[in-house]
């Protein structure tokens, strides 16, 4: 049987190759949100049994359900679509809601900062400011597994009252 504090830096680890693909090219490798469902699941069976893997594959199921829609509206990339599937499989059910929260919260202030980089690029680069703040807000491309590596860590040690 393997540790659950191996578990969690192996997650750690991926989340962190997640984050840094993701700021420096803007992609998620598949490989990256594969694995973090593998081990997810693997270490849900480990930590509860069957059902507790059962649990894992419904919350990726449900989040896949509701992260279709925005990624056909091109709200989100696919990259991002899989790693918040994979995440919401290593938490599970139970902290389903703490993890869609919890990111939620977190991708308010990555994008916060991204559309402050973007802002400040633009400003010295156009002081004229021809673009409105809309159309540069909606041009930015936003890191988004930085906010989803955080919610799910943020779940997994969220104990509730």
């Amino acid at each position: 049987m393997t540790s659950p504090l191996l578990h969690l830096a192996l997650l750690c680890s991926l989340l962190v190759a997640a984050a840094v693909s993701d700021v420096t090219t803007r992609r998620v490798p598949n490989a990256i949100p594969v694995s973090v469902a593998a081990f997810g699941i693997v270490a849900l069976l480990a930590a509860g049994g069957v059902r507790a893997a059962l649990l894992g594959a419904v919350a990726a199921a449900v989040t896949l359900a509701l992260l279709v829609y925005p990624w056909w509206r091109r709200m989100i990339g696919g990259g991002d679509v899989k790693l918040a599937v994979a995440c919401a499989a290593w938490v599970g059910l139970a902290r389903l809601h703490v993890f869609v929260l919890a990111t939620a919260i977190a991708g308010g202030i990555v994008s916060c900062a991204a559309l402050a980089a973007a802002s400040r690029g633009t400003a010295e680069a156009n002081p004229a400011g021809s673009a409105t703040w809309r159309e540069r807000a909606r041009a930015i491309r936003v890191p988004y597994a930085i906010a989803i590596g955080a919610g799910a860590l943020v779940a997994l040690h969220w104990r509730s009252p």
